[in-house]
């Protein structure tokens, strides 16, 4: 039998104080996320390899179909945190060509920006494409001002909106 050699395709984001948000789906907190969707295609079904790179704490969620960011548990195929060592995912998933994936890059932590890369391999070129995902209940960030006892203070918060 002859293997076909692996092909590797890099994808190039960052994470920023002007990305999009969500509360990640193995988070029990209420706080929100800094994340990058990104639409993955083929032309060879297989299995592919994702790994990130980065000098932050990155977390891999990878979607089947849909990523909506305000049911982020839902069309979850597998997720991955510290897998490539040094804080990176690595996630291993089978793709088919008649299917549509999202790869969703993020953060260990809260409230983290930074730079990334994301290397795909396996036995076809990997199409990586930023897309800005469809919420059915859209993820606000309100700011008002808090009147207290001791004065006023600002607060950020980030709510889900119903």
């Amino acid at each position: 039998t002859t293997l076909a050699p692996a092909t590797q395709s890099i994808y190039v984001g960052a994470l920023s104080l002007n990305s999009a948000v969500f509360y990640r789906p193995d988070s029990d907190s209420n706080d929100y996320y800094y994340f990058q969707a990104i639409q993955v295609s083929i032309s060879t079904a297989g299995f592919y390899t994702f790994r990130s790179n980065s000098t932050i704490d990155t977390r891999g969620y990878f979607y089947q179909s849909v990523f909506d960011p305000s049911n982020s548990a839902a069309n979850l195929v597998t997720s991955d945190d510290d897998g490539a060592g040094s804080f990176q995912f690595r996630l291993q998933v089978y793709l088919e060509t008649t299917r549509a994936f999202i790869l969703v890059v993020t953060t260990h932590r809260a409230y983290i920006t930074g730079n990334f890369s994301v290397s795909a391999n396996g036995p076809a070129p990997v199409n990586l494409i930023s897309i800005t995902p469809v919420t059915s209940r859209p993820i606000t960030t309100c700011k008002f001002l808090l009147v207290t006892v001791y004065g006023l203070q600002n607060k950020n918060y980030t709510q889900a909106s119903i």
